[in-house]
């Protein structure tokens, strides 16, 4: 792979640097939306296109779920300017190709994303349906008594976003469960960001004050000691004790995300609020996608955790094998 700097070359905003054109006032990206860092690579980009007469960039995607396109294409961000086309306006595809490609995906998903070019908010390789989401949902002041509040923490790995979900678990005979107990789970907070740990650790340990949470589970994987470190550190400067349980993954998000889907699909798994971000990843995420739902990934740790799905996956071999935990207790929040 040719090296490219950042180069200047005055007078001239287009120069050849290792057989690569390269352009001070002009930067051209393609598929966009597939790229596993999109919006900081954007950040980045905008601070790089500042000189020649007029700096701008050109984006060429196949529209994806992505937060940064949604609010592109909604005129949230200034300046954007925006052009559609499908498949049949290709003058240089041969006919026989499309034709090919029709049979095998109209009517489909695959079939509106690629050939018609259109935005899909929900797909069907996802976990949750926008439907089931909407029909689960309750208001914050219908939440029960919970017994249990957990807040989830998936960090970053030094690229993304720190997912930081609130969930609380109630025990009550609730209508539609037939008379028995039925643990129900309730999404009551999303406070994922992107910070630097100082400031991650704190909100996460904030989260916990404000709803007296009975504790932190974080998922080590990235960072490990530094994480719980980050956390513990948070709560000294905060003047609280809370026990931080940490839990490592050992098998893919799809496996420990599917039992909590179960538990929306029973009715079980409550939004209590409206949370749009984390709504779009729980419809449109699937593994092949190839990057990382840090706020999914943080709401699913504290239903594990909490039990609200271990009973049942213990029974299956499923959490024997997808989760290795370690309890790390430093007195209590309250």
């Amino acid at each position: 792979m040719a090296r490219v700097y950042d180069l200047t070359v005055e007078h001239d905003h287009e120069f050849f640097a290792g057989d690569l054109l390269v352009a001070n006032c002009l930067a051209v990206l393609e598929e966009f939306a597939t790229w596993r860092y999109m919006e900081q690579t954007y950040d980045q980009l905008r601070f790089g296109l500042r000189s020649g007469p007029r700096p701008h960039w050109i984006a060429a995607t196949t529209p994806k779920p992505r937060p940064l396109l949604k609010r592109m294409l909604s005129g949230e961000i200034a300046g954007v300017v925006h052009t559609h086309a499908t498949m049949y306006d290709n003058p240089h595809l041969e006919q026989t190709v499309k034709d090919a490609l029709e049979d095998t995906y109209a009517g489909t998903d695959i079939g509106a994303q690629e050939l018609h070019g259109r935005l899909i908010d929900e797909v069907a390789e996802a976990l949750w349906t926008r439907a089931t989401i909407e029909a689960t949902r309750v208001r914050a002041d219908e939440v029960p008594d919970l017994t249990r509040i957990s807040v989830g923490v998936d960090p970053s790995g030094g690229a993304g976003e720190q997912g930081i979900v609130v969930v609380g678990k109630s025990g009550l005979v609730l209508p539609g469960d037939g008379g028995r107990p039925q643990h129900h789970g309730y999404v009551l907070d999303d406070r994922s960001c992107k910070l630097s740990p100082d400031q991650w650790g704190r909100r996460a340990v904030q989260a916990a004050i404000d709803w007296e949470a009975d504790e932190i589970v974080a998922e080590t994987n990235y960072g490990g000691a530094m994480c719980v470190a980050t956390l513990r550190t948070a709560a000294e400067a905060l003047g609280v004790d809370i026990p931080i349980r940490t839990v490592t993954a050992t098998r893919g998000k799809t496996v420990r995300a599917q039992p909590v889907a179960a538990l929306a699909s029973q009715g079980r798994w409550h939004m209590a609020g409206v949370f749009p971000e984390l709504e779009d990843q729980l419809a449109t995420w699937y593994s092949e996608l190839g990057w990382s739902p840090d706020r999914l990934d943080a709401m699913v740790w504290p239903a594990w955790q909490m039990k609200l799905v271990g009973t049942a996956a213990r029974g299956q071999g499923s959490l024997g094998g997808d989760l290795a935990r370690k309890q790390i207790v430093s007195g209590r929040l309250r």
